[in-house]
């Protein structure tokens, strides 16, 4: 029989180069079994966090978008029907939520972008007819919403950025032709919008950032040239601005995931209001071992903190504003099963919680929590054991008074299946009421989930000798969460 079994995990992290260590939590709050109904999420390339804490993640592969609760509690809020208003949902790539609650969503394949009002109501307020006067929407990757709840949406097949007033006219801002004077807009990756309606766009094959006035004036703030000292701008993958209107652009090979030499582009930039660039993630600050490979997402703090994605090197850095880098999450995610695999986006709240997603892997997205900011404690749902890729592992089983991990592999071959023995070690009490026990020879799992179905799980020992096997004794389904 073959168990696929998942466990909410969470481990306390402190990796800081050079400087004082900054403790921190990261939860996995959702992951590839969605809302545990049945509507899974799967490849999450964007999230946003609200000012409530609520955080909303679009899932590409299963076309569909998340609110996550606070306390973990996940709905799916919108699907491939999109709310049954005409027109389809496919590969959400971008969302964003504005200051009253409403959500916009981006779908990539479905040339369109919706309105999710915070009672659910769904409207569509732009689609491939764009501005309806031959300036068409093709692949819209990145929105932002402004004060006034002015929509700015980025596409990257037309090479365009389009304005979606509050009364829903739509105007193109900005196309291929760039500033008009040489700098052109090829591929519009990224867009954000600053507290005097400033729209910063990002172009990633023509390696540029531009800026688009209220009144219309478009210049150019950065090019390939960079910060002019040798620090390039190949691919500007992604741009966000802060409350000060200082804006930071990511510098990397977007599409590279195969490549086992990444390119040398490595850059943050940081421009200021009066156009100085700088470089400031510097690489001579890191420790032997740990680097940042394709800088994708990008978001800043109001304390003027910048985190950026590291797709390919698959973690998240924090540059205070004193310039020192920390390493807030790395591959290991939150531990056991949920692995950080290839972020490609990243959000953070006004308390400096940071939410990123893993693209692949477990689809997981991760909260990490800053030391002495409080949120809600997830809701303990129960798990106790999680499968993958063959192994079994169970986090903490009772023996007597003391608590040991297991983790067994599924072995089969032309005559016999079962499961054999990886490790088996002594553990500290875990911090839920919620574990197995070793009941004689069978271990007792109370929960654990498959297929969107909770069930208790008995395995048991069926030899010791060459290597300790267990085979499953019992699954009985329970009653899942609600």
């Amino acid at each position: 029989m073959r168990i696929a079994i998942l466990v909410r995990s969470s481990i306390f992290a402190a990796l800081v180069f050079p400087g004082n260590a900054l403790a921190q939590k990261i939860e996995s709050i959702i992951d590839i079994y969605g809302d545990v109904h049945g509507n899974y999420l799967m490849n999450p390339k964007s999230v946003a966090i609200d000012a409530s804490g609520n955080v909303y993640v679009a899932g590409t592969s299963t076309d569909n978008v998340f609110k996550v609760q606070e306390i973990g509690l996940a709905t799916e809020i919108l699907d491939q029907t999109a709310g049954g208003v005409g027109a389809e949902l496919l590969h959400p790539r971008s969302i964003t939520v504005d200051r009253l609650g409403n959500l916009y969503v981006a779908g990539l394949h479905s040339d369109n972008v919706f309105q999710v009002s915070p009672d659910g109501e769904v409207t569509l307020i732009l689609d491939e007819r764009g501005d309806g006067k031959g300036n068409i929407l093709d692949a819209p990757v990145s929105i932002a919403v402004d004060e006034d709840l002015n929509v700015y949406v980025a596409a990257l097949i037309s090479d365009n950025v389009f304005k979606v007033s509050t009364n829903r006219d739509v105007t193109q801002i900005l196309d291929a032709e760039g500033n008009g004077a040489g700098n052109r807009l090829d591929w519009a990756n990224a867009v954000d919008v600053d507290a005097l309606g400033n729209v910063y766009v990002a172009g990633y094959n023509s390696g540029n950032v531009f800026k688009v006035q209220a009144d219309g004036d478009i210049s150019t703030i950065i090019d390939t040239s960079g910060d002019g000292l040798g620090n390039t701008l190949e691919h500007a993958n992604d741009v966000a601005v802060d409350d000060r209107g200082i804006v930071y652009v990511t510098a990397g090979s977007m599409g590279d995931a195969f490549i086992s030499e990444p390119r040398r582009e490595r850059n943050v930039f940081r421009i200021d209001r009066d156009g100085k660039i700088d470089q400031i993630f510097d690489h001579s600050q890191l420790e032997d071992g740990v680097d940042i490979k394709d800088p994708t997402g990008v978001a800043v703090d109001t304390n003027g903190a910048v985190y950026v994605a590291g797709s390919q090197s698959h973690n998240i850095f924090k540059i205070e504003p004193d310039g020192e880098l920390t390493e807030l999450a790395n591959v290991e995610g939150s531990g056991g099963d949920h692995y950080l695999y290839r972020p490609r986006s990243i959000a953070v709240d006004h308390r400096g919680v940071v939410i990123t997603a893993s693209f692949g892997s477990r689809s997981d997205v991760f909260r990490i929590v800053p030391e002495g900011v409080e949120v809600q404690p997830l809701l303990d749902t129960g798990e106790a054991a999680f499968y993958s890729h063959g192994v079994l592992s169970v986090p903490a089983i009772k023996v007597g008074n003391e608590f040991y991990s297991l983790e067994i592999r599924f072995v089969r071959n032309f005559v016999f299946s079962y499961w054999e023995l990886v490790s088996y070690k002594k553990v500290d009490p875990p911090n839920t009421e919620t574990y197995a026990e070793l009941r004689g020879d069978t271990v007792f799992i109370p929960k654990m989930l498959y297929s969107a179905q909770y069930y208790s799980v008995e395995l048991k020992t069926t030899a010791t000798e060459p290597s300790v096997r267990f085979s499953v004794k019992e699954v009985a389904p329970i009653e899942s969460p609600q």
